[in-house]
């Protein structure tokens, strides 16, 4: 690499901020923002690293291939075209993160295998020309969703007829502590502020520190509806792992899920990892990255919880039954 072309490169990893991780390539380096970048070198590409080397094994790595869902500038896209898949396709609604990504990966690195697509992932039209995929990631994006569920109809057309399948879901829980730690499986709504227009698409919102383009409106599930939707869309083995971070990132929930069983899979992944803090075990919903909702603390709010409910239901029916006779209805309550 001469000079001119390591000056051309620098000068265009400048034009293409804010990059969200840090990179480095034959001495090139990309500076990211602090504190994602911190928890990515860390430990989040090692674990990537770590889950595609379980999942493919001995096998052909040419066999696979995956997509990365909102993929950002391709980082977790770029650890799966190092260990060699047939084809990862990295997929943004945002044009920065894309333009960042086909730099990263086409220009920088050179990757012969990847893919990169401008485009929605909630388009179902656009997500089912893409093929079919072994491996989907899954991260970061869940929250963010208006229709999650229609996200999962579309990850359930992407699975292969007769072959493997693997999804790697990573997913926060920001809101309420009561709604987290509920055992029954709810959503909240949550509605950002500002807006802003994608050609004719409106109702999203930019965040400008990140160059990330949101949907305005989204349902937030709770732990315990993502294991009862994972359930209904026939998925049997959900293995979660911790990670050093999670506490950064309110609560947070990492996993592999895979539809058919695999009992030698949780010791697989188990094997090998050298990452301090990371602990693999089957999830059933009543736990977020190392926080156990059996321990005291929510178990006593639970309680807590369906006392209230119970109280304010009570209330709520004397009151309705008050009204209903002030106003002459009569009613079998």
């Amino acid at each position: 690499m001469t000079d001119l072309d390591r000056e051309a490169i620098e000068q265009r990893i400048e034009e293409l901020k804010p990059w969200r991780y840090n990179h480095e390539y034959n001495g090139i380096k990309i500076a990211g923002t602090p504190g994602a970048m911190q928890v990515h070198d860390l430990y989040g590409k090692a674990i990537m690293q770590h889950l595609v080397s379980k999942i493919v094994g001995d096998r052909d790595p040419k066999d696979f291939r995956a997509i990365d869902l909102g993929c950002l500038e391709g980082h977790y896209t770029d650890v799966l075209c190092e260990a060699g898949l047939g084809e990862v396709v990295g997929i943004d609604l945002s044009e920065g993160h894309v333009d960042r990504a086909k730099f990263l990966l086409q220009e920088l690195k050179g990757h012969q295998n990847a893919t990169v697509v401008l485009g929605n992932v909630a388009d179902e039209e656009l997500m089912e020309s893409l093929g079919k995929f072994n491996i989907v990631i899954f991260h970061g994006l869940l929250y963010h969703l208006k229709d999650p569920l229609k996200m999962f109809d579309i990850i359930q057309r992407m699975i292969p007829d007769d072959g493997e399948f693997y999804l790697l879901l990573s997913t926060q829980f920001k809101g309420q502590y009561g709604a987290v730690i509920l055992p029954q499986p709810i959503a909240e709504l949550q509605i950002k502020k500002s807006t802003v227009s994608l050609g004719s698409e409106e109702g999203y919102q930019l965040h400008e520190e990140v160059g990330s383009v949101f949907e305005r409106c989204s349902f937030r599930l709770n732990p315990q509806a993502v294991y009862q939707i994972l359930k209904l869309y026939g998925y049997q083995g959900m293995i979660a792992y911790d990670t050093p971070g999670g506490y950064g990132y309110s609560y947070n929930v990492s996993m592999v899920a895979t539809r058919n069983r695999q009992p030698d899979f949780l010791k697989r992944l188990r094997g090998g990892i050298s990452i301090d803090g990371v602990n693999f075990y089957e999830w059933d919903g009543q736990s977020v990255d190392s926080y156990d909702f059996n321990k005291l603390i929510p178990r006593l709010s639970r309680f807590l919880m369906r006392v209230a409910y119970k109280l304010v239901d009570k209330v709520g029916k004397f009151d309705r039954k008050r009204d209903r006779r002030r106003r002459g209805v009569f009613s079998t309550d």
